[in-house]
């Protein structure tokens, strides 16, 4: 059985924003499609990485892991914890220990408050641990131009993986965009 998770990202979480990505799966072929919506007021990234993984179903194989924003930081995290098959990560969150000092104020202060052993994770470890068959990284060029550290954190993850890049202009940070929902049917619809 075919089985894809779609983890949400934090801002204004919603199911039916994430429902055209879960029924874009359903209909190219996987059987199981499950919306993963985190526990944010959990306080550390591994905390939220254990209840991710103890929420996979038993018959997970072949897996693929769908995350936005800090829920693409959790896939990817997961991902050197199970085999994924593939793994498409969308304006992937990058609280690690390397982009400590990159980050913004607020940003500092919200993963002091809410991630707070988002040091004790290595960027470079979590990659190189990933057990991934295929990857995607999807980014919109309007948040690169926004965030500096975000924009390092693409480019380190394009670079130490090699897995394919997708660049979106004139998008945000926003998964709804037309932009990011025509890019995620064509990567489910030829690429994975």
């Amino acid at each position: 059985m075919k089985t894809a998770i779609v983890l949400a990202g934090r801002h204004e979480v919603t199911k039916d924003r994430y429902q055209p990505i879960v029924k874009e799966f359903q209909e190219n072929g996987w059987d199981n499609v499950i919306f993963y919506e985190p526990k944010w007021r959990t306080a550390s990234v591994e905390q939220l990485v254990s209840d991710f993984i103890a929420s996979l179903p038993e018959d997970n194989e072949p897996l693929t892991l769908f995350g936005f924003s800090l829920g693409a930081m959790i896939a990817l995290i997961t991902a050197g914890r199970v085999t994924v098959e593939n793994l498409i990560l969308c304006s992937p969150s990058g609280y690690f220990a390397e982009y400590d000092i990159a980050l913004t104020e607020d940003d500092r202060a919200w993963a002091n408050e809410n991630l707070r052993d988002f040091r004790n994770f290595s960027a470079t470890n979590t990659i190189s641990n990933a057990k991934v068959t295929r990857g995607v990284i999807l980014a919109g060029q309007t948040e690169l131009m926004q965030w500096p550290d975000f924009k390092q954190w693409v480019d380190d993850l394009k670079s130490y993986t090699g897995w394919q890049y997708i660049e979106l202009p004139e998008t945000g940070h926003e998964i709804e965009a037309p932009a990011y929902q025509k890019a995620i049917r064509k990567v489910i619809r030829t690429t994975l």
